[in-house]
């Protein structure tokens, strides 16, 4: 008898971009994989990984009946097919999933191991202390529910590991790309993409790659950028906001760096599937965000041999090491980051250092193999015991 699992995760675009190898990866281990998802546009990776998806949105906003009628149907779904293990991602999605199981007296979700896979915990070190203490004893509670916890963040793991009742059953998994993706262009070749993706030609390149929301620190970087004085420099976002977004920035760019896009020193590229050639055209890589579990484009950015500057924070403290293979500033700390750009622009010999370091470390320590084959044999070892 196959044995099913139910991934559960809150956009198809979380799952076209983030989960797809792991589905890949349990499917030709022999399980079958459906798929709990709003949305759907799902790639061709995924389509021929999953076997059944429920399109279900999972509430944005707070609203009992949305939550209690998400969860009705997920605990609905579960019940009735027999999975061997429910992984579910993102704080939004997992909730519901994870209250079903410490709520329920179904005996058929009893049966079933819970897996909660967190891409970065909601508690971190920006939020007032009422605020981190109240997070963390929410997913403390959670865990109670859970068989299972894979945690990107390594820092997370240990951190809750020192909980009563999580050391056996908290994991850090960290995160990995496909690295020989992700390359650097110079010369005639970098004048060639340059003008495929319509940037200036010859200038120093600032780069960021995310969704275009609060959070991610894009007004820090902006207003940092926007203080430089330099000739040649051109900043550009790669990324924009998915259909089911609804804290997008987009609306205050517009607003207050109008100049600076007509200046064509500022360029917005909207959601793209080719990141890697707008970071083979780069020199700076800025992850200026306020909370991140193990950021997927940090290391993007150290793949594609760049120097990076990131936020002082859990995640891309455990990517970067400051002063070896990159800088990190204090989040919000506007002048801050404008000195590290500054710095990499006039220290040439020390962004190159910073570059060949970071891509070192991208490659001896991110790769995706790597880190679906950690999910696996933890994933593999739960249903070896439950069993």
């Amino acid at each position: 008898m196959t044995k099913k699992i139910l991934q559960v995760c809150n956009t198809d675009f979380y799952a076209n971009q983030f989960l797809a190898p792991l589905f890949i990866a349990l499917r030709k281990k022999g399980y079958q994989i459906d798929l709990v998802c709003e949305g759907k546009r799902l790639s061709n990776e995924v389509k021929s990984s999953v076997s059944n998806h429920y399109n279900i949105a999972f509430p944005k906003k707070a609203s009992l009946f949305s939550f209690f009628s998400v969860m009705r149907k997920c605990k609905k779904i579960i019940a009735n097919n027999n999975y061997i293990l429910c992984n579910s991602h993102n704080r939004n999605a997992s909730i519901p999933i994870r209250l079903s199981f410490l709520l329920s007296f179904d005996r058929r979700l009893k049966k079933t191991i819970n897996c909660y896979t967190a891409h970065g915990f909601y508690f971190h070190d920006g939020q007032s202390l009422f605020g981190y203490y109240l997070t963390v004893l929410l997913e403390y509670v959670l865990s109670f529910a859970d068989d299972l916890i894979l945690s990107q963040s390594y820092e997370d793991a240990t951190f809750f590991s020192k909980l009563p009742g999580c050391r056996k059953k908290i994991h850090g998994i960290g995160n990995g790309i496909k690295i020989e993706k992700f390359y650097k262009l110079s010369g005639r070749n970098r004048e060639s993409r340059e003008r495929e993706l319509n940037l200036n030609l010859g200038s120093i390149r600032i780069v960021f790659v995310g969704r275009i929301v609060k959070n991610k620190g894009i007004e820090d970087l902006l207003e940092a950028f926007s203080l430089i004085k330099h000739n040649n420099i051109e900043l550009v976002l790669v990324g924009g906001v998915i259909e089911q977004e609804t804290n997008s920035v987009l609306p205050f760019i517009y607003k207050n760096y109008r100049n600076l896009i007509d200046k064509s020193n500022l360029v917005i590229t909207g959601m793209v599937s080719n990141v890697e050639d707008y970071l083979s055209v780069s020199d700076i890589f800025v992850s200026p965000s306020y909370r991140e579990g193990m950021p997927r484009s940090t290391i993007e950015g150290q793949a594609s041999s760049l120097g990076v500057i990131a936020t002082n924070i859990r995640g891309n403290r455990e990517i970067v090491e400051k002063t070896v293979n990159g800088l990190t500033y204090e989040p919000g700390n506007i002048t801050e980051l404008k000195e590290a750009i500054e710095f990499l622009i006039s220290n040439s010999k020390k962004l190159d250092i910073f570059s060949k370091r970071a891509r070192e470390n991208a490659r001896n320590n991110f790769s995706e193999i790597n880190y679906i084959e950690r999910q696996l044999k933890l994933i593999e070892e739960k249903i070896y015991e439950k069993c």
